[in-house]
């Protein structure tokens, strides 16, 4: 069948509007695919960036948590500080915060022995055992935020130290002054004996004396 010059146009005509109809929704499809990927990498993008600012803000509180416990090693500041750090999830920054928290209960159990080795000190000033174990005990204190404490147990030790030596002296004093005053009895005692031994003698002398003389006299009455 020959198609007529009227038709052979009209379907020319559908025909590149079916093209152009083609290519064009195969742009749109294009386009919107593209839109799809951009949206796709865009919500990405935010949602690393919002988990970036959010791990900094637990590496900050974990910080903050770690120097409050530093600074004041109280059961709570450690316990909150623990808490804070495993939050964390950068695995390096974790690690280190836990030996960090370790650190610090070691430094806490160094201070707690030397706390009890001072107290049992002060009971018993004059043990020089307990004094060697109390200045021990203080001398472990080398971390630089124990140092207002070692400086306190320091004083503590001082203190307790010139209060037995206070002690040994007014001891010293007692024994010397006991031994004075039992050496003054026994003198006075002895004086005493020669006081009465001298009465006693002379008592005696003048009563052989005085007889002799009675005597003396009976003889001279019987020569006359």
């Amino acid at each position: 069948m020959k198609l007529t010059k009227k038709q052979m146009i009209i379907t020319g005509s559908v025909a590149g509007l079916l093209a152009v109809g083609g290519i064009t929704f195969g742009v749109v499809n294009h386009n919107n695919t593209v839109h799809a990927q951009q949206v796709a990498e865009q919500k990405a993008a935010d949602k690393k960036e919002a988990d970036r600012k959010a791990e900094k803000a637990l590496e900050n509180k974990a910080n903050t948590a770690l120097l409050k416990a530093e600074q004041e090693d109280t059961s709570k500041n450690i316990s909150d500080a623990k808490t804070a750090v495993e939050a964390v999830k950068n695995k390096k920054i974790k690690e280190t915060g836990l030996k960090e928290i370790g650190a610090i209960n070691a430094r806490v159990k160094l201070e707690n022995e030397a706390k009890a080795a001072v107290q049992v000190f002060q009971k018993a000033a004059n043990d020089s055992s307990k004094n060697k174990a109390a200045h021990a005990a203080v001398d472990k204190l080398t971390n630089s935020y124990s140092k207002k404490l070692k400086d306190s147990l320091n004083k503590q030790i001082a203190a307790s130290e010139a209060q037995a030596k206070a002690s040994e002296a007014a001891k010293a004093n007692t024994a010397a002054q006991s031994q004075n005053d039992a050496s003054q009895s026994q003198n006075q005692a002895t004086a005493g004996n020669d006081t009465s031994n001298y009465v006693s003698n002379g008592a005696v002398n003048q009563g052989t004396a005085s007889a002799n003389y009675g005597s003396a006299n009976t003889s001279s009455s019987n020569t006359v």
